[in-house]
Parts: C-alpha cells; sequence; structure tokens
C-alpha cells in the first residue's frame, strides 16, 4: 500500500467528499447523499446521547492510499468540534457545528471539501441508535445494529451498524470501547478512529 505525505493526501482525500455531494437549496448546511439519490441533513448536536472528548488517530483508506493524523474531537448538545493535526502536533484544520451553522478553517484542505459527510459518518456511528435509525428511515433507507461477542480474551462486545438501501449495504460500521470502523461500500473508502483511553 502507497505511503504519501500526510498533508497532501489528507487533502486529497478530504476533497473526495466535495465530489460526492447533490445540489442543494438556500440552506447554508448541505444535505448528505447517503446514496446517489437518498439524503439527509445532519443531525442537531442535541441528539448526541454521550458526551465525547477524546484525542483519536484517525486512519483512511481511499484509493490504495493510507493516510493518518490526529483529531481532536469534542462532541455534546451544544456542538461538535473537530481539531485536525499532522504527525507534529500542527493544526492542519479546525471544523465546529452548533446546530444551526457549520464552519471549517484550514489553510491545507480546500474550502470546496463537504465536512457534512464528515460529520454524517461521525454521527451514524456515534449518536443513539434509534435516533440515527428514524433519521435515515426517514430518507428511504434501513439502518440495523447487532451486537458481537468479541473471542479476545478481554469477551469485549462490539456493535456492528449498517446502512442498508434494500438489499444493498451502503455502509457498515464496527464499534468498540476504543475504535471505530466505517466503512462505505458504495463510495469505495473506509476509515478507522482510534482511542487510547483506557
Amino acid at each position: 500500500m502507497k505511503k504519501i505525505s500526510v498533508l497532501v493526501l489528507a487533502a486529497a482525500w478530504l476533497s473526495f467528499f466535495s465530489c460526492v455531494s447533490g445540489k442543494t437549496g438556500t440552506e447554508s448546511i448541505s444535505p448528505v447523499y447517503v446514496t446517489n439519490t437518498k439524503k439527509v441533513h445532519i443531525l442537531s448536536p442535541e441528539n448526541c446521547g454521550k458526551s465525547i472528548d477524546d484525542l483519536v488517530l484517525f486512519s483512511g483508506i481511499f484509493n490504495g492510499n493510507e493516510i493518518q493524523f490526529p483529531v481532536l474531537v469534542e462532541s455534546n448538545k451544544s456542538g461538535i468540534s473537530m481539531v485536525m493535526m499532522n504527525q507534529v502536533g500542527l493544526e492542519m484544520g479546525n471544523l465546529f457545528f452548533d446546530g444551526k451553522s457549520l464552519s471549517f478553517v484550514s489553510s491545507v484542505i480546500p474550502k470546496k471539501v463537504k465536512m457534512e459527510y464528515i460529520l454524517a459518518d461521525f454521527q451514524f456511528a456515534s449518536y443513539p441508535f434509534d435516533v440515527v435509525q428514524r433519521h435515515l428511515e426517514e430518507a428511504g433507507l434501513s439502518f440495523t445494529e447487532e451486537v458481537l461477542q468479541s473471542n479476545d480474551k478481554n469477551g469485549e462486545t462490539k456493535i456492528l451498524r449498517k446502512i442498508v438501501d434494500g438489499k444493498k449495504v451502503i455502509e457498515e460500521i464496527l464499534v468498540d470501547s476504543k475504535c471505530t470502523v466505517i466503512r462505505n461500500n458504495l463510495r469505495g473508502y473506509e476509515f478507522t478512529m482510534e482511542t487510547n483511553n483506557e
């Protein structure tokens, strides 16, 4: 697998999300096209359930290339904040969503990048199941959750969530206490968010 400069590839990978959005109306926050025809809007932070305040290692695979960088993530009922850094801790981008507006500032990542897609995947993985299920059902999509028993010595359970359109699995999300893996079968990308919390 090829490894390319973090800054260059992070910008290229995130730019992918600028290409998958359809037309938007007058709303300041663009809808997220979960499929080519079915869309949802970002959920209000009030739906977040548990609060999150973690430094996560973000690893992604896109077009056979791998990227990896730390992200400081804070999510609560007031909003979602993500600070993206390079390997030496310098800031690459700063995202904030308060339910009414979405701001993203970066000297590296192009302004055309649709950060709504990153937020949507984060919400699909971390927001309460019933909230996400209702939200996706309104768009004509199914959302399932299955508890898996791990075979490791700790016996930790994992949660497998799926977004389904008819019989086609659009996205799979595997979550445990330290790691979230998101695989989008339609768009052809995969990323992992891993924490060091004990």
